[in-house]
């Protein structure tokens, strides 16, 4: 008979994943979906269980047609839509149901469960891009068919908004939203790898001042984003990566540090968006100096599962 799984490590299981939406601006979701989420964290419930739960109660169900192969930005898309073909569906809607607010809701709530589940059956392998692609392909399984593969297109810059954070402060809420660029499609495979490889000889650094390392990691986290190597999911499956990677070089990090209301929340993702128009790392640099450990890099990674 297994044992309960102790307290505190379910509420880190449950902050992981409430802490990774909200730095993707995700709504928390309400009680019930909540409840759902601690069941999975105290492993009362597996997580695809909790998806077809979530499923049902909100009138869909998860397709298993395998979808088009992606060859081109369009090919995201419902023909006929601005939505996201998907594998939520009802019957009205065999491609993915075209209602943003459902369709936001359920993939949200869909990834938070995949995100606890993380903490609980970790994904192997070493800090490298199989490793990335890797994490995308459990978090949104039950949701794109194209789950773990590299952003096909646009073929000039994608385009995205998100609020001023060059002439407004951290979470203020009267930042008005401007045009943020990212990687054009055929840009992103020599730009990722180049940062990989980066990566992954960094991770094993143990010789590097603590100072340098928040720095590296800060230049490292600004070009990952503006790369933006998914379609979508990209913000969560960074969380994924750095809390791993923070582990990994011996400065773990609390996740509810990160939760809506704490101001470390509102100056990562001021950090991110200030990266990304003015290449200034002052951001980064001073959030992750307050939030990660003062460790000697040597500490073990932080055990989550039991």
């Amino acid at each position: 008979m297994l044992l309960p799984v102790p307290e505190e490590i379910v509420r880190y299981r449950m902050n992981f994943a409430n802490a990774g939406l909200a730095l993707a601006h995700g709504d928390p979701g309400d009680d019930e979906h909540q409840d759902l989420v601690q069941a999975v964290a105290s492993e009362h419930l597996s997580p695809a269980e909790a998806v077809a739960l979530t499923c049902e109660r909100h009138g869909v169900g998860l397709s298993d047609d395998a979808g088009p192969v992606i060859q081109k930005w369009e090919d995201y898309l419902i023909p006929g839509s601005t939505a996201l073909r998907s594998r939520i569906v009802d019957d009205d809607h065999p491609l993915g149901i075209e209602d943003p607010e459902l369709f936001r809701t359920v993939e949200q709530q869909i990834s938070r469960f995949r995100l606890v589940a993380t903490t609980i059956d970790p994904v192997p392998g070493p800090l490298d891009y199989t490793f990335f692609k890797a994490v995308h392909r459990r978090l949104f399984q039950d949701v794109y068919t194209w789950a773990g593969e590299q952003r096909v297109g646009p073929e000039t810059a994608m385009v995205r908004f998100a609020p001023d954070a060059v002439n407004f402060a951290p979470g203020d809420p009267a930042a008005p939203a401007v045009k943020y660029q990212y990687f054009a499609g055929p840009d992103i495979a020599e730009a990722i790898e180049m940062q990989f490889t980066l990566l992954v000889d960094l991770a094993e650094r143990r010789d590097m001042p603590r100072e340098e390392m928040i720095s590296r990691m800060g230049e490292h986290g600004g070009e990952m984003n503006t790369i933006h190597a998914f379609r979508d999911g990209h913000s969560r499956t960074l969380w994924v990566y750095a809390m791993r990677f923070f582990d990994t070089v011996g400065y773990p990090t609390d996740p509810a540090n990160f939760l809506v209301g704490n101001p470390l929340r509102d100056r990562i993702v001021h950090a991110r968006y200030q990266n990304q128009a003015t290449t200034l790392l002052d951001g980064y640099e001073g959030t992750l100096d307050d939030a990660l450990s003062q460790g000697d890099g040597h500490q073990p990674a932080r055990v989550t599962t039991r």
